[in-house]
């Protein structure tokens, strides 16, 4: 709560319990970044009742390097989940999620990119995501885009339903390799 525009969040290795939400915003010429001190080091877990792990809603931010891990919850549809605009999320790995929880249309995904909150040009890139849903359920995604925006080079795999999901909203985004 308290990162204002250029600010670099270093996040220590350790396992952290998440279900938490992050509104700050950063600017076009000093984004705020959020980084695993070492990449996957960081491990995010779910609370035993929210359906989000990271909620992040602010602006010009980089989520970089977490490893986000679902801990057989039954409860968390969604890892990340980036509702503002102009953020990266990037070089994480999210992973057994929502492999316990009940299958209906609210959805839910590894990574989400969302037009929901206004937001546009979000950026997915060289993430890993994996074990994602059950492959009786149609609504938990691998990486949900609804917004403008690039997803590049991620690796999904075990993944019930979709690995990129592009819906609602989406337009103008570039999937690349």
């Amino acid at each position: 709560q308290l990162a204002t525009p250029g600010t670099i969040v270093h996040v220590a290795a350790g396992t952290y319990t998440g279900g938490f939400r992050t509104n700050s915003s950063g600017t076009s010429t000093a984004h705020i970044v959020y980084v695993s001190t070492t990449k996957w080091s960081a491990r995010i877990v779910p609370s035993s009742s929210n359906q989000v792990i990271w909620d992040h809603r602010g602006n010009y931010s980089e989520l970089i390097g977490f490893n986000v891990d679902g801990n057989g919850s039954s409860t968390a549809l969604n890892g990340i989940y980036v509702g503002g605009s102009y953020n990266l999320v990037k070089d994480n790995h999210v992973h057994h999620l929502a492999q316990t929880a009940a299958c209906n249309s609210n959805g839910g995904s590894a990574i989400g990119s969302d037009s929901y909150y206004y937001g546009v040009k979000n950026d997915v890139i060289s993430n890993v995501v994996d074990h994602i849903g059950t492959s009786t359920c149609n609504f938990i995604q691998g990486i949900y885009i609804s917004t403008s925006g690039t997803v590049k080079n991620n690796l999904a795999y075990n993944v019930g339903a979709a690995a990129i999901r592009l819906w609602h909203d989406a337009s103008r985004v570039d999937v690349i390799n």
